[in-house]
């Protein structure tokens, strides 16, 4: 008996291990699916992005390099400062050369969406939107 299950493991494990589940379907699940597909499009180009120019870099790395850049594009004087607007990662997206891949009504869906009552984002909540 023993032996029988463990083969049904074996066997099985290969072909769970080969599919790959989208971050987006478990991470935004609540998304419309026009926001899910802009997600998956600024993590696509995120990924391409990394790929060229983070190649000896870890991936956690990469992540805090965008927040960074986009928290400190944000020039609120408010006391949401730490908050990205859609204009941050416009310019981020800009700053690598990528703002012709997404339109400006894609990000501000993902922003609405996914962000507060004012459509900004924690930095967190971009970090984990990413890879």
């Amino acid at each position: 008996m023993m032996m029988m299950t463990s083969n049904i493991i074996s066997r099985s494990l290969p072909t769970m291990m080969m599919k790959k589940v989208p971050a987006t379907v478990s991470s935004h699940a609540s998304l419309s699916t026009q926001a899910s597909r802009a997600v998956q499009k600024l993590q696509s180009i995120m990924q391409e992005y990394r790929q060229a120019n983070y190649t000896q870099c870890i991936p956690s790395r990469f992540k805090k390099d965008v927040v960074r850049a986009a928290t400190n594009n944000n020039n609120n004087s408010n006391n949401n400062s730490d908050r990205i607007e859609v204009e941050n990662l416009e310019q981020v997206l800009r700053n690598i050369g990528a703002s012709d891949k997404i339109t400006h009504q894609e990000l501000e869906m993902i922003f609405l969406e996914e962000g507060d009552s004012h459509g900004r984002l924690a930095p967190q909540q971009l970090a984990n939107m990413l890879l």
